[in-house]
């Protein structure tokens, strides 16, 4: 429903709205744990595709099974794998009425800025997730309730049987199932250790994104962060990435924005050259 206000606001301000009717110009960026969510975005696409309910119960099985953990009794697997296959199923069908409801007023507001009738024809929002769209993770970590808060207090939680779902082994899982981030770029920086772990398995376990859609850049885990005061920039105080406190927008920009906007270029460019096909 996001894209119907972004041409709903396009149309008032005059600006050219074309961008935002079709999902395939699309791209995401995340850092940190926001690219947990991205990653997740993309992987539930693998599992829409299934059409058939029982294989993706038996997918969603796989997975749950395999990254079980000792507490987990067979019943108590069983009813996961219920209630997840349930509100995915909940989630799609809600999805899919949100697509067609985006759609029609969509070309609701085309139809209004231009008088042509038959708007709806022009939107192509297709994916109920983000399937064919480039994504771009700056040093994304895949962690679980031990990274999110104090360890001790996360140690009690866990043990407790909370904490943040899907687990890191599920989402490597989950990320493994379907055939998909072939449209994925992954940033890292060489002090960071926050996110190591997470860089290291995508680019060797998973092995995606292929070497031309990396980039290994100097900094520690909060390099992208930083406040522009005039020429200069603030950056977030990151120990031991021996990235000064303050530093000139061209300096800055020669170390970390052109090398993280060229590589966003080029996955932007691949999926222009597809759709160009």
């Amino acid at each position: 429903m996001k894209s119907c206000q972004k041409v709903r606001i396009a149309i008032s301000y005059g600006y050219d709205y074309s961008t935002y009717l079709s999902d395939s110009n699309f791209a995401w960026l995340g850092h940190s744990i926001g690219c947990k969510y991205i990653a997740l975005l993309e992987a539930f696409s693998a599992l829409h595709s299934i059409d058939s309910p029982q294989e993706l119960k038996e997918l969603i099985g796989k997975i749950i099974r395999e990254t079980a953990t000792e507490r987990d009794s067979p019943a108590n697997l069983d009813r996961k794998i219920d209630n997840i296959f349930n509100d995915l199923s909940r989630l799609t069908n809600d999805l899919k009425l949100k697509r067609t409801e985006a759609k029609a007023l969509i070309a609701r507001y085309v139809e209004r800025a231009t008088n042509a009738k038959q708007s709806e024809n022009l939107v192509t929002i297709i994916s109920l997730f983000i399937k064919n769209q480039p994504s771009l993770l700056l040093a994304p970590v895949n962690t679980g309730l031990d990274s999110a808060i104090p360890k001790p207090l996360a140690a009690v939680l866990i043990n407790l049987g909370i904490n943040v779902n899907p687990t890191p082994e599920q989402t490597y899982a989950l990320i493994r199932s379907g055939n998909l981030f072939n449209l994925l770029g992954i940033v890292d920086f060489k002090t960071d250790k926050i996110a190591s772990s997470t860089c290291h398995w995508f680019e060797k376990d998973f092995k995606k994104p292929p070497e031309n859609f990396q980039e290994h850049l100097i900094g520690g885990h909060l390099r992208p962060l930083g406040i522009q005061l005039g020429n200069f920039v603030i950056n977030f105080p990151d120990f031991g990435d021996n990235i000064p406190l303050i530093e000139s927008i061209q300096k800055r920009d020669a170390k970390f924005q052109i090398p993280v906007s060229g590589l966003f270029q080029n996955l932007i460019s691949v999926i222009s050259r597809t759709y160009a096909k």
